[in-house]
């Protein structure tokens, strides 16, 4: 009896850990015009770029935005009132007002990194102005508002060294699959 108790709480045990272990999420939530992008992309372009940065993937909730939207955002939580092309938002520090944008539930979840901000026609003009394809860009950006959520930055030239290297390397692997 009691071995057959402790196999049915195993069984419960591997269970529970299994569905602990599911960090490789990543919802989607379009407020912009984006197709041929479902979450199953964007988990495999987060998933490169957590191995290339030798992070763990973690469930992630990213928001297609307009203009209109990001420009809120970005004059709200940066004080500049233009819009911009990621924004990212780590679960330990979403600020209250951002729990509204998107996938509130994940909060509370430790497996939770945070929600990345991207501005779908800001993306568009900048795959034309330096002359690269709109997946290249969303690509790029997505790797970029990843790595915002583990902290890292590029705002002083010594973080730079260290950032964007990452994006590039993360972009370029996930480009050649």
């Amino acid at each position: 009896r009691i071995s057959g108790a402790i196999g049915h709480n195993n069984a419960m045990i591997h269970g529970m850990a299994k569905s602990l272990t599911r960090l490789d999420e990543v919802t989607v939530e379009s407020l912009a015009r984006a197709k041929g992008f479902p979450s199953k992309w964007f988990l495999a372009v987060i998933k490169i770029a957590a191995r290339v940065s030798h992070k763990r993937p973690r469930r992630v909730h990213i928001i297609l935005a307009g203009d209109k939207k990001m420009c809120h955002l970005n004059t709200v939580y940066r004080n500049k009132r233009k819009t911009t092309d990621v924004l990212s938002f780590p679960a330990l520090d979403v600020p209250p007002r951002a729990r509204t944008l998107g996938y509130s539930g994940a909060h509370d979840d430790l497996s939770y990194l945070g929600e990345i901000v991207l501005c779908i026609p800001q993306l568009r003009r900048q795959a034309r102005e330096y002359g690269v394809a709109f997946k290249t860009e969303l690509t790029r950006m997505t790797i970029h508002g990843f790595l915002h959520l583990w902290g890292y930055d590029h705002i002083k030239p010594k973080e730079a060294r260290i950032m964007m290297p990452l994006q590039e390397k993360a972009l370029a692997k996930f480009i050649s699959l």
